[in-house]
């Protein structure tokens, strides 16, 4: 299994670049040299022990994170959709549209519409 494969300190130091990685989406992630340096692993094994850990790539599960987020902050209410983007990270509009649609299928504004009709 993965636990007896990672020594206790890989897996803390693991997690804790799990929470770096997912601090703040408002900024560019920080890169896999980095991340990998911080687990004191080769580029290789972290991107492979991140993988087996949480069942994505870093920058897939950094992106579905951050999908996710603009998705809670959008349901919230308050936002429009262009400032919950600013607040993943997204200066472009159309790019943060796009990535959302990509991941849910709907648009941000779409959501934040059908959103409002049904809490009327």
């Amino acid at each position: 299994s993965l636990k007896q494969r990672l020594n206790s300190n890989e897996l803390e130091r693991l997690i804790q670049v799990e929470a770096l990685l997912l601090k703040d989406f408002s900024v560019a992630p920080p890169t896999i040299e980095k991340l990998s340096k911080k687990c004191a692993m080769s580029a290789t094994k972290f991107k492979n022990e991140f993988k087996n850990l949480y069942g994505a790539p870093v920058y897939e599960y950094f992106q579905k994170n951050r999908m996710a987020k603009a998705k809670s902050l959008l349901l919230e209410g308050g936002y429009t959709s262009k400032e919950v983007g600013m607040m993943v990270g997204y200066s472009n509009l159309s790019h943060f549209a796009a990535a959302f649609k990509k991941e849910y299928s709907i648009s941000p504004s779409d959501l934040l519409s059908k959103n409002l009709k049904s809490s009327r």
